[in-house]
């Protein structure tokens, strides 16, 4: 077996952040179960024993970079005008965001987030995330796109639900799905019914 090459020492979060790009890079070129602990440690040139300084398991790894990857895209909702924003253009925004995160090794990304929902800890971090999400999406949009906060939030839920089914879609089962007509389309159906909330305001 070929000797690693050991990585120079680095500060404890710069080194911890490394192991999660490795491991991200690993979980989606393998799969995560594919992928073990001395893999993403070889990847950043440690032993198998140096990477459990940071983290007690892989299911720590998976849980850590999921909690990195969902920060990052709430993070997207901060850099939105609050309260002046299309649903339209959130969906645009994070279609792009989700395209980056998995490139073409979609059906791996899919494994990894069908592992990370299958631990219950991941599950509750990414209901909570969600959860914020929503609200973070209501703060954003233009209040035009619906009668109250309730309506705003279902089409929160709506959105993410397209975001989701689109990606599966464009990736998973066909590669015929143009992602800017799609958008456009949404785009039009949700004028249309801030148009009809308009009407019923007069």
């Amino acid at each position: 077996m070929a000797k690693i090459k050991q990585s120079p020492k680095l500060p404890a979060e710069e080194r911890r952040q490394q192991l999660l790009v490795a491991a991200k890079k690993l979980f989606l070129d393998r799969g995560y179960r594919d992928t073990t602990t001395e893999a993403i440690a070889r990847e950043v040139g440690l032993t198998k024993g140096a990477i459990y300084f940071h983290f007690k398991s892989k299911e720590d790894i998976l849980y850590a970079l999921v909690d990195d990857i969902s920060e990052k895209h709430r993070a997207i909702y901060d850099e939105l005008p609050h309260g002046s924003t299309s649903p339209a253009e959130i969906l645009r925004i994070f279609l792009k965001n989700r395209q980056k995160f998995a490139g073409n090794k979609f059906k791996n990304a899919m494994d990894f987030w069908g592992q990370a929902m299958a631990v219950p800890r991941i599950k509750r971090l990414l209901q909570r995330r969600t959860a914020e999400g929503v609200d973070r999406f209501v703060e954003a949009v233009d209040p035009k796109y619906g009668r109250s906060r309730e309506e705003l939030k279902q089409l929160a839920i709506f959105t993410m639900s397209l975001l989701d089914g689109l990606m599966v879609r464009s990736k998973f089962i066909s590669t015929n799905i143009d992602l800017d007509k799609q958008v456009r389309l949404y785009s039009s159906l949700v004028e249309c019914y801030s148009n009809q909330i308009r009407a019923r305001k007069r």
